[in-house]
């Protein structure tokens, strides 16, 4: 198995139990983050624009990670 393969492998399931749990994450992880954000508005998650940003950048390593607005 590809180092690539292992990589999308175990990233999906990261990304999908931070996207639901998202705010006890950031309660736990970074509490003085978590108390400075509005929680009335939903969090928005624009993975599809970091992606776009990623692709017409000049960089070398060009992993797409959560990108969270609130």
């Amino acid at each position: 198995m590809a180092v690539e393969n292992r990589t999308t492998e175990y990233d999906s399931p990261w990304k999908e139990i931070l996207r639901r749990d998202f705010k006890a994450f950031l309660a736990f992880f970074l509490p003085d983050a978590h108390a400075g954000i509005d929680w009335r508005r939903a969090p928005e998650f624009l993975d599809k624009e970091l992606n776009r940003i990623t692709r017409q950048a000049k960089a070398g390593n060009r992993r797409v990670d959560l990108l969270v607005k609130v």
